[in-house]
């Protein structure tokens, strides 16, 4: 008599999980999350939902991924993987600022781990956009606050007294951005021609000066603005502000072609899939629209936007709970205790072992840099804090005359500008090292 197997219908998470492993490729992960779905309701564990969140960062969902970490964090703590994944996901929403501290995060809770190594890449390879402080402009900038507060407040009139005011202290891109929508949309196009010209790198700029094109009728410019806005998505969220202009200004077609692009590169994104719901919904493809929407929800049965969609067919406009996750992972970020130490001084030494990492020590460059630190006065330590490069480049040449690298300290000098000044200040680096 041949004893029978029976196979259990009702498998464990551990066997969703490791289906889910051998399609952990870049044409079958639809597959692994969808496995990695079941094994979540089988235990709900912070290890799936890392694994899931994970899954769905590397299709560009990052929406989906934010969910899933916010459900991981608050069973498993902040790891170094969490950390790294809010840092990844703050990066697609174009918030440096966040995912700098997430990367700084993760090498704190876990210093030896691989996302500790992962998240120091990051942090010296990414192309961080940085915009040095304009001269002058500190009083036209404080006053743009003030005048953005007093329009929150509805105090229109008193925040067009403040914007004037702003623009007359300094002609800034805000002040410039403030000032432009105010204006009547003819009147508007000097304005946003500035802010985009003092803010090259900034969408905003150049979509208003799209959106007052379409207002006056000017076909002609409404189409260079928006082939120069295409250039300018960076992440998700500037492709959102693309498109929501696209929409305003009529040009639907532009935005559809800008998240067709997009999606040939990442076919499973469900945030480009659905902005392209939305455009088709706009362009009145209503039932191509709805494949897209069912592709969506299949690819992510729990995103909110789409199940709202589904259920609101007349719904055209981005769903504003969209971005609801991001801000609840930086408040658990928060809860990380600082450094003891992240002052000027750090910044400095941190950017001088980075300048100087294939010359010199960190021990050295402390040993050197330090001493002289101290004899600087304020002022200039306040340029060296303030983005000046003449000190902070005066260090790096001492710290390599010092430690034996004479060739590759005159190599740099020869392209410093204000070789005598830089003269000065070394000479006067080795008269405070020999009275010390």
């Amino acid at each position: 008599m041949t004893k029978r197997v029976v196979v259990p219908f009702d498998r464990s998470a551990a066997y969703w999980r490791s289906r889910a492993r051998r399609h952990d490729t870049p044409e079958k992960r639809p597959a692994a999350v969808k496995l990695l779905r079941k094994a979540l309701e089988k235990t709900g564990d912070a290890d799936t939902a890392l694994e899931l969140a994970r899954l769905y960062l590397a299709m560009d969902c990052t929406t989906a991924a934010e969910r899933y970490l916010v459900r991981a964090v608050a069973r498993g703590g902040l790891t170094g993987e969490a950390c790294y994944l809010i840092g990844c996901c703050a990066l697609n929403r174009e918030q440096e600022d966040l995912a700098e501290e997430a990367f700084d995060a993760c090498q704190r809770v876990d210093p030896d781990g691989e996302w500790a190594d992962r998240a120091q890449d990051a942090l010296e390879n990414y192309p961080w956009s940085w915009q040095p402080a304009k001269k002058r402009q500190a009083r036209s900038q404080a006053l743009c606050r003030q005048a953005q507060a007093a329009l929150l407040r509805g105090r229109v009139e008193e925040g067009r007294v403040l914007a004037q005011r702003a623009w007359n202290k300094g002609k800034s891109a805000q002040a410039a951005l403030l000032m432009g929508a105010m204006q009547k949309p003819q009147a508007a196009l000097p304005y946003f021609r500035r802010a985009a010209r003092e803010a090259p790198w900034d969408i905003r700029p150049v979509m208003l000066l799209a959106m007052a094109a379409a207002q006056v009728g000017d076909e002609e410019h409404l189409a260079q603005y928006m082939m120069q806005g295409q250039m300018l998505c960076r992440g998700l969220s500037s492709c959102e502000k693309y498109c929501a202009a696209a929409w305003d200004a009529g040009a639907e077609e532009y935005a559809l072609a800008l998240v067709n692009g997009l999606l040939e590169k990442a076919p499973c994104s469900v945030d480009l899939l659905r902005l392209k719901y939305l455009c088709m919904k706009r362009l009145g493809a209503g039932a191509d629209a709805q494949r897209v929407l069912e592709t969506l929800l299949d690819l992510d049965p729990d995103d909110a936007a789409g199940l709202w969609y589904r259920r609101h067919p007349e719904e055209t406009d981005l769903y504003m709970g969209r971005q609801m996750m991001l801000p609840v992972l930086s408040f658990q970020l928060r809860a990380i205790p600082q450094r003891l130490r992240y002052g000027r001084l750090n910044r400095l030494l941190h950017w001088l072992v980075m300048a100087l990492r294939d010359v010199a020590e960190p021990e050295d460059i402390y040993r050197l840099a330090v001493p002289l630190w101290r004899r600087m006065p304020e002022g200039e330590k306040r340029a060296c804090d303030g983005g000046a490069p003449h000190y902070s480049l005066c260090l790096a040449l001492y710290v390599m005359i010092v430690t034996g690298h004479r060739e590759r300290a005159d190599e740099l000098y020869r392209t410093a500008p204000g070789k005598k000044r830089v003269r000065r200040t070394l000479r006067r680096f080795a008269q405070w090292m020999n009275e010390e």
